[in-house]
């Protein structure tokens, strides 16, 4: 992913989880912002209820290696945050991949045809 395509500023995650629309299930939710412009940026999270820092940071590699395929197939102007969910740490890689494709497969359908495609 390069740079322009990755939220990194805290006030950017704090826009989308403001006035982003929510998605999720019991791995993860999704925040999903249309901004209106510009390329699509996506963003991974854990809070400090998942666990010490090892784990959320394993965690947050294999969000961004499911998220990989899912990158190049944004539209533009979206602004997406992935939260990792206590459960999440549990499950193994084919679950957590299945949540996160549940969650960007219900936002798929609910946005805007030039936004997020299936």
């Amino acid at each position: 992913m390069s740079g322009e395509q990755r939220l990194k500023r805290r006030e950017d995650f704090r826009a989308v989880f403001k006035a982003g629309r929510r998605y999720g299930n019991r791995l993860v939710a999704l925040y999903v912002l249309a901004r209106g412009g510009g390329p699509s940026r996506i963003g991974y999270t854990t809070g400090r209820g998942i666990g010490k820092a090892t784990v959320r940071n394993r965690l947050r590699r294999r969000l961004r290696e499911i998220g990989r395929p899912w990158e190049e197939r944004l539209g533009s102007g979206l602004d997406l945050v992935i939260v990792a969910r206590a459960e999440a740490v549990e499950a193994d890689f084919a679950g957590l991949r299945a949540g996160v494709a549940a969650v960007l497969d219900q936002a798929a359908r609910r946005e805007t045809p030039e936004g997020l495609r299936r």
